[in-house]
């Protein structure tokens, strides 16, 4: 806004507060002075209104709350398993990145920065996914090649 039609930084915020808001009635009183503002930058009315449009589409869709509410709570739930239940939380995530070397490497790299052991298949313990034990994580059989 502050680029493309002229406003003041403190005009923008109005515009980004009415957006986060959902203030239908603000937006659409902004949509005129940003039309103005455009056009005295050289900017076609029928440019400006249609990125206007685009405009009021995201404040409409934006990162609703109730989106930010479960994300928030996955992330608080993830942070407690990696806390609390370190060897389960790394061999879940390992078990989930199977087949993608790449991140495997990275996922053992970081379990290992948390002082977990990562242990050797072992024909009595392990599985075809990883398994936590009280001593580490066993890897998957699925981790031998040959």
């Amino acid at each position: 806004a502050s680029k493309f039609a002229g406003f003041s930084y403190g005009e923008a915020d109005i515009l980004r507060r009415a957006m986060s808001k959902k203030n239908r009635a603000v937006l659409e009183n902004e949509r005129q002075h940003f039309v103005e503002g455009a056009s005295r930058n050289g900017y076609s009315e029928q440019l400006s209104k249609q990125i206007f449009d685009l405009i009021l589409k995201f404040a409409d869709y934006g990162f609703p709350r109730a989106h930010a509410v479960s994300y928030s709570k996955v992330a608080y739930t993830m942070a407690y398993l990696k806390v609390h239940y370190t060897n389960y939380f790394y061999a879940n995530i390992l078990t989930n990145v199977i087949g993608s070397e790449k991140k495997t490497e990275q996922m053992i790299a970081e379990a290992k920065t948390m002082n977990l052991k990562i242990l050797p298949p072992d024909i009595n313990e392990s599985h075809w996914y990883y398994k936590a034990a009280e001593q580490g994580i066993y890897l998957s059989l699925g981790t031998i090649k040959g």
